[in-house]
């Protein structure tokens, strides 16, 4: 009589070698993950690697770096009209957007008529961090839209320039505004400034006008390596209208400042950045929409005024480090690690 045996597995050996994949899957998949998240931060710091650059190059070409936003003279107080270049505009020719600038930018117009939608609904890859939720979007601004004659949709970025340290935004008090609006920076001490402000002349009104001038590297007292000029700013989770807009001279969308807060290296996760500000100097959305921060795992990249490149970790102290980095000349120099 013959015999036959049937080869394979039972049902109790299958579901083990199941359960057996799926640990080695689920104890290799956040490597996986780790790995792709390094790997993107590697090329979020060439971007802003790249984008210093341009800076230096800029300031080569013109004598000085470029200015966080321009503001048209006779115009500042004008949201629809006055608001001209911002640094990501003025360095596009040197970083590899010639083409764009020169066909779709005209420098005596302001960067909210039609004419420049081509070029503020462009997708640089440049200006965003592969980690950035909000990359190759086109969002339309929660507020400002540079005074738009008709709001529209901007491309998002994922830096924005530093324009120097403040408390907050209630500019009637002492030590109190932004060194991004022109008529927000008169009580804010001059040491504080930044490298990429408001530039523009007789900004404000009646005795309080003042100018702003571009830096240079000979006006950054307190040194290249000690001062940072760029810094990542991903879109809020909670309030994308809010997002990093690369070409909006409008407020906050291309810069933002130094604040001596818990909350401010959290600009992406909206509600752990206002946990962190007080309610004592402005809206703790205004502070947040003006901080920084990316999804990176534990903090973020920045950008010096040297050219180099470093990552700021979210337990950095904000009030003794974060706020003198931003300065150009308050005499406070620090290290990082």
């Amino acid at each position: 009589m013959k015999i036959r045996l049937f080869l394979g597995f039972t049902l109790v050996e299958l579901l083990v070698v199941i359960a057996i994949i799926g640990v080695l899957i689920a104890l290799l998949l956040p490597a996986v993950q780790a790995a792709r998240e390094a790997a993107r931060r590697m090329q979020c710091s060439n971007h802003i690697k790249q984008i210093t650059l341009g800076m230096h190059n800029y300031h080569d070409t013109h004598g000085n770096f470029p200015g966080g936003k321009v503001v048209q003279k006779g115009k500042e107080n004008d949201p629809q009209a006055g608001y001209m270049a911002t640094w990501g505009i003025a360095i596009l020719p040197f970083c590899e957007q010639s083409a764009l600038y020169d066909s779709s930018y005209t420098p005596t117009e302001p960067t909210n008529y039609a004419m420049h939608n081509t070029l503020t609904q462009t997708f640089i890859q440049t200006y965003n961090c592969p980690s950035d939720q909000g990359i190759n979007r086109l969002i339309r601004p929660g507020y400002g839209q540079t005074g738009s004659p008709t709001p529209h949709d901007w491309a998002t970025a994922s830096y924005r320039g530093i324009a120097g340290r403040s408390l907050g935004a209630t500019v009637s008090s002492s030590n109190q505004g932004w060194f991004d609006l022109p008529d927000e920076h008169h009580n804010l001490p001059k040491q504080w400034l930044g490298t990429l402000h408001v530039v523009g002349e007789d900004l404000g009104s009646g005795t309080n006008k003042g100018s702003f001038y571009f830096e240079t590297f000979q006006s950054i007292i307190d040194g290249t390596s000690n001062t940072v000029v760029i810094a990542e700013a991903h879109i809020p989770e909670e309030e994308i209208v809010r997002a990093t807009f690369w070409a909006n001279g409008y407020g906050h969308f291309a810069v933002s400042h130094a604040l001596p807060y818990a909350g401010t290296f959290f600009h992406h996760r909206r509600s752990i950045c206002k946990a962190g500000m007080p309610t004592t100097f402005g809206s703790q959305d205004t502070l947040c929409r003006r901080s920084v921060g990316a999804y990176h795992l534990g903090g973020l990249n920045i950008g010096l005024g040297d050219g180099s490149v470093r990552f700021l970790t979210q337990t950095t102290d904000p009030s003794n480090i974060w706020v003198c980095l931003a300065s150009i000349s308050d005499g406070d120099t620090v290290t990082l690690p």
